[in-house]
């Protein structure tokens, strides 16, 4: 697939100006990429924090059940190729040392995936998060950044994808704390990530031995906190990294 960038300065959200390319019949591969946004946007009610100095782009591209594990691939091996060791936490989080560096947001319109990335390079607007600058020899420019990870876009076939986000992925085989989405019924588990399924969802086995699929929410990493267990409701938690993010909740 071939790409068109359509580089801009300063925007509201480079997902609501890709949703007007797609109204105005852009072709897949339509990418547009902004120095900073006043509006981005993350998962759920969140705001994405879009300072200059950071990549953000959104990307017209086929939907498809496994985009979150492929953008993610391509942008976790678009980082290590610059230094950083990133991993990918579930549902599309990027993580450095355990820390948020960048996120995905997956829109779907018909048969059209409008693909937010963002990824923070030279600042770390929300406190807990981190960038690329301060754990890699150099830092790219936003440009260079997304160019690779557009050559690293995998179009593998669902059996080998999987297996590279399970080489990426820092979620699965970690116990983890999962709050469902309204798909799951909002029904919150803990237990051991197992693995993703073909339709890009979360296997978690729990603390019954029951195999659980999650089809979205918000994860959490655990680890064994004695301290945490003194709250007296009797559960144990367990943390592997607490991957904070470059997103803040609106209130």
């Amino acid at each position: 697939m071939g790409f068109r960038v359509h580089p801009r300065g300063r925007v509201s959200s480079t997902q609501i100006l890709a949703r007007e390319f797609l109204n105005r019949g852009a072709a897949m591969g339509t990418v547009v990429v902004a120095c900073e946004q006043d509006h981005g946007r993350g998962r759920g009610n969140r705001v994405w924090v879009s300072p200059p100095g950071g990549l953000y782009a959104s990307v017209l591209l086929p939907a498809d059940p496994l985009l979150s594990p492929r953008v993610g691939i391509a942008v976790a091996s678009a980082l290590r190729a610059f230094g950083a060791r990133a991993e990918l936490k579930w549902p599309n989080d990027v993580l450095i040392e355990a820390k948020k560096v960048g996120g995905i947001l997956i829109e779907a319109v018909g048969g059209t995936a409008i693909v937010g990335i963002g990824v923070n390079l030279v600042t770390s607007p929300v406190p807990g998060a981190t960038c690329l600058a301060r754990v890699a020899p150099s830092s790219p420019s936003p440009e260079r950044l997304l160019e690779r990870i557009l050559e690293e876009l995998p179009w593998d076939p669902p059996s080998r994808l999987l297996d590279r986000y399970t080489e990426l992925s820092a979620t699965i085989g970690c116990m983890v704390r999962v709050e469902r989405g309204p798909a799951d019924r909002g029904r919150s588990i803990v237990g051991k990530a197992q693995g993703v399924d073909r339709l890009g969802r979360l296997l978690v086995l729990d603390d019954k031995g029951i195999l659980e699929t999650v089809v979205s929410g918000d994860c959490t990493h655990l680890r064994h906190d004695e301290s945490l267990e003194a709250a007296g409701d009797g559960v144990r938690r367990w943390t592997c990294g607490t991957g904070s993010g470059t997103e803040r909740r609106e209130r």
